[in-house]
C-alpha cells in the first residue's frame, strides 16, 4: 500500500473544512483509559475554567465531543492504530470514518484536526508496498 493512501484521508477531511491560521494556544491531551474519569460535562467545566483553548482526544468518543459543543474549544480527534489499515486501503472506509466520527458533531463541536494512529512513523513500515 503506498504512502499516498494516507493522504487520501487527509484530502477527504480537508474538503469538508476550511483551513486555519497558526496561533499560540494552551491545550491538553485527554485520554479515555482509566477507571476514575469524570463525566464529560465535568471535564468540559474544568477545561473552561482553566482557559484551555484546544484539546486532543485519543479517539473519537462521541460523549466528550458532544460535551464540547458550543464551547469554542478546538478539538483534535484521533483514529486508532487499528483503524489505519482500513483507512489507508479504502477511501470509502475513510469517508465512513469521517461521516461517523466528525460530521455529526461539526460545526457545533469545533473539530480542527484529525490524527491517525499513535506512533504512526513506526507503523508505516507495515503498510508500505
Amino acid at each position: 500500500m503506498a504512502i499516498s493512501t494516507y493522504f487520501s484521508l487527509l484530502l477527504i477531511f480537508l474538503s469538508h473544512f476550511p483551513s486555519s491560521h497558526a496561533e499560540p494556544f494552551i491545550g491538553v491531551n485527554i485520554g479515555q483509559v482509566a477507571d476514575n474519569l469524570p463525566p464529560p460535562s465535568e471535564t468540559v467545566k474544568l477545561l473552561k475554567s482553566s482557559s484551555i483553548q484546544k484539546v486532543r482526544l485519543y479517539g473519537a468518543d462521541p460523549a466528550i465531543i458532544k460535551a464540547l459543543a458550543g464551547t469554542g474549544i478546538g478539538i483534535v480527534i484521533g483514529a486508532g492504530n487499528g483503524d489505519i489499515p482500513s483507512l489507508a486501503a479504502d477511501p470509502n472506509a475513510a469517508s465512513q470514518w469521517i461521516n461517523s466520527n466528525v460530521l455529526p458533531f461539526y460545526p457545533a463541536s469545533k473539530i480542527i484536526l484529525i490524527t491517525i494512529g499513535n506512533e504512526v512513523r513506526s507503523n508505516l513500515k507495515k503498510y508500505k508496498n
